[in-house]
């Protein structure tokens, strides 16, 4: 309780400590533990919310999305674990996505947004979770493991 309180007092307003567990030596690092991120896209679009439906049920239907990042081909198609529109309000469309994240497997909502043919439009990305292996993404309200571990992450990867 002591270092729930501590750490508290440090956090930006806003953030919230969920969970304090404590983490044995022998645990693997938080960065290697982290499998997929869950993220909230908004981006500015004149397309309809079916015509936006429609370009997301057909990249979801596609077997692969071969891909150039650094002047290596990948596969983009297998690291969208989940892709959905949440609604569309004032042309600007609101995405809910999961993505793969690891060492040589890592999707980026930019590369979703490319996909669907929005890659030059203005968007917004929120990353509202992050999935640790052997957890269940999408639990209905983008479940959030523990600010700690969402603070940590960030502070461990260097995100502002």
């Amino acid at each position: 309780e002591k270092a729930r309180e501590l750490l508290a007092r440090t956090l930006p307003e806003g953030l919230e400590i969920l969970e304090v567990r404590e983490a044995g030596l022998e645990e693997p690092s938080l960065p290697v533990q982290v499998d997929a991120a869950e993220y909230e896209v908004h981006v500015e679009t004149s397309l309809s919310e079916e015509e936006l439906r429609e370009r997301v049920e057909e990249l979801l239907a596609r077997k692969m999305l071969p891909r150039e990042r650094r002047g290596r081909l990948y596969d983009l198609r297998p690291l969208i674990r989940t892709l959905k529109v949440d609604g569309l309000q004032e042309g600007q469309a609101t995405l809910r996505m999961v993505l793969s994240l690891g060492e040589g497997k890592t999707g980026r909502p930019e590369e979703v947004l490319d996909e669907l043919g929005l890659g030059g439009a203005f968007f917004q990305v929120v990353r509202r979770a992050m999935v640790l292996k052997g957890e269940q993404e999408g639990s209905g309200d983008f479940r959030n493991p523990s600010a700690l571990l969402q603070a940590s992450l960030e502070t461990a990867l260097g995100d502002p």
